[in-house]
């Protein structure tokens, strides 16, 4: 379980990390996409780079580096 919980830690920190990268994308629209496409930690890191970058380039602003 200290294991689950620790993931779940690093993930929340992942998920403000990004959210803090491009503050006008608001946090629950990058919280439930990555929850609803990611399997785990790591495909969640890129999901939710690419909707950054989705969303970034829809709302017409400068796309991330990676």
């Amino acid at each position: 379980m200290a294991a689950a919980e620790r993931l779940a830690r690093k993930a929340e920190a992942f998920l403000h990390a990004m959210h803090a990268a491009v503050p006008r994308i608001s946090l629950p629209i990058i919280e439930k996409r990555v929850r609803g496409e990611a399997n785990d930690f790591a495909d969640a890191k890129l999901t939710a780079k690419t909707i950054m970058k989705s969303e970034t380039s829809r709302k017409g602003g400068k796309e991330i580096d990676e």
